[in-house]
């Protein structure tokens, strides 16, 4: 009867729950779905809604798996515009910001004539940026491409067991956890498949709302989990794992003819004091230094948007970063978007020409 009862009081918790109200995630569209070359991609076509404690946001993937523009196509070298491929994590996709409201957007529409692909995914780290580069490359044929690099990226690529890649005696870059079936075709059409909520387990509902319901109590006064990085010991592996990924990176890049430029965006932490959150250290986010140096033995070019970021704040107009979920708001960026235009813009008439000269350098208008 003791267990009956139980599981009577969590049933009519549940009901009550329901009628009560929704959490966030049970108001949003499922956004992301296992890939079988990726590992995690975008779902194809869909389009929907983003609800969190703190923000709501509509968001739109192209048929082929990309957040917003148009599905793309293999077009001719002599007929196609030039070419940027984004690779990065959440702060890349977007989370936070409506299609038209990511800095990937916001550069895109600076720069008519040229075709922007932003393949930003939730969670990734260098390796999976690796696996899309690898396969989606030689169909894209970018001219630049960028990759967004965050802090915890060092711990994804700690923690990183597939993809993998390595570098073959003649010094070619091959992936060796698996063999991308030659009939994949990174360009294709794909269709949607969306799980619907109910298939989520009679708990899942629970969960989510004791999850989402003490998530900003449980930021501001216990913090987040524990950092997979506590000592100098695992940062120092971390760094040199994340050095062979760039380098690798670096290699793939030109055997597929592109260029490539490496953007990081720094941590709520160093930009707003106050903004402090429990387990969270400088140990985890002072990356910039090292980061720059590693890029710099690797030849890779690298721009920093930290000092943009932190004049922003302080001359105020609105906050950068949500507090509970560190990602960017909007105006956050619009700031970051301003400061890479033009980079970008230089990078890619120098991309294009230093190409076969088959592309004229695109135009560079006003931000």
């Amino acid at each position: 009867m003791l267990v009956l009862s139980i599981v009577a009081a969590f049933g009519l918790f549940e009901v009550l729950l329901r009628v009560t109200w929704t959490p966030p995630s049970l108001r949003s569209t499922q956004a992301f779905e296992l890939h079988p070359v990726y590992g995690i991609a975008p779902i194809p076509g869909v389009s929907g809604v983003r609800h969190t404690v703190e923000y709501a946001h509509t968001f739109t993937h192209t048929v082929q798996g990309f957040r917003s523009g148009s599905a793309l196509g293999e077009i001719a070298p002599e007929k196609r515009s030039p070419r940027i491929l984004f690779l990065g994590d959440s702060f890349t996709y977007g989370m936070g910001a409506a299609d038209d409201e990511t800095f990937v957007n916001l550069v895109a529409s600076a720069l008519p004539g040229v075709e922007v692909v932003n393949a930003g995914v939730n969670g990734y780290g260098q390796f999976e940026e690796l696996a899309i580069l690898d396969a989606l490359g030689p169909a894209l044929n970018p001219d630049l491409t960028i990759v967004v690099f965050f802090w915890n990226d060092l711990e994804d690529n700690l923690e990183a067991g597939n993809p993998s890649f390595a570098l073959y005696a003649e010094g070619r870059v091959v992936r060796t956890d698996l063999v991308v079936p030659p009939t994949f075709d990174p360009l294709a059409s794909r269709t949607a498949h969306v799980e619907p909520v109910s298939a989520r387990g009679a708990l899942y509902y629970t969960r989510e709302m004791i999850k989402e319901g003490l998530k900003g109590f449980r930021y501001r006064y216990l913090g987040i989990s524990a950092r997979d990085i506590r000592t100098e010991e695992q940062l120092r592996e971390a760094w040199a794992v994340t050095a062979t990924a760039f380098e690798l990176m670096q290699r793939r890049a030109r055997e597929l003819g592109t260029k490539l430029l490496v953007v990081s965006i720094p941590d709520h932490n160093k930009v707003d004091p106050l903004a402090v959150i429990k387990n969270i250290e400088p140990l985890n986010y002072n990356v910039e230094d090292a980061l720059r140096d590693t890029l710099a033995r690797l030849g890779i070019p690298y721009f920093d948007t930290f000092d943009v970021l932190k004049a922003a704040h302080t001359n105020g107009g609105g906050g950068l970063y949500y507090y509970a979920d560190r990602h960017l708001t909007p105006r956050g960026h619009q700031v970051v978007a301003e400061a890479l235009f033009p980079v970008v813009a230089a990078e890619l008439a120098a991309a294009v020409e230093r190409s076969s000269g088959v592309l004229d350098p695109p135009p560079l208008p006003a931000p």
